[in-house]
């Protein structure tokens, strides 16, 4: 009676090694770029609620409120990937929302994004455009 050979050779263990790596090397840079687009929504959506949150509170008071009154909670996103910024101008009639990256999203094309009084967005130090940031 012939026994019939348990496990693997080690040239099949090779061939499935080098089927991952070739795998792993193309699946993990989209991996990272999804992780940094979902980063920048946290980062859009928290911009819109930090507006929002100034317009009910300008709404109620007729002036947008100091920048030191705006609870600490909507001043960074979840994870701590985007660190959320308010200029309220003297007047106190105008706003320019910044969302500053952090941590690894530092490397991300879109840079920073902006949102001021008027709902105009932007970006600073992108290397895309803002429609491109804003959009995706």
């Amino acid at each position: 009676m012939k026994k019939i050979p348990l496990g693997f050779s080690l040239i099949e263990l090779l061939i499935a090694l080098a089927i991952i790596a070739t795998l792993s090397t193309w699946a993990w840079p989209n991996y990272q770029l999804t992780v940094m687009r979902s980063q920048r929504v946290q980062a859009r959506n928290g911009l819109m609620l930090l507006a929002h949150w100034l317009e009910r509170s300008a709404t109620s008071s007729g002036k947008y409120p100091d920048s030191k009154t705006i609870p600490s909670g909507l001043l960074q996103t979840q994870g701590g990937h985007y660190l959320l910024q308010v200029q309220v101008q003297a007047d106190a009639q105008t706003y320019l929302l910044k969302a500053v990256p952090q941590q690894q999203q530092v490397l991300d094309a879109c840079g920073s994004f902006t949102l001021n009084h008027l709902g105009e967005r932007g970006v600073q130090n992108a290397s895309q455009s803002s429609l491109q940031c804003w959009a995706r």
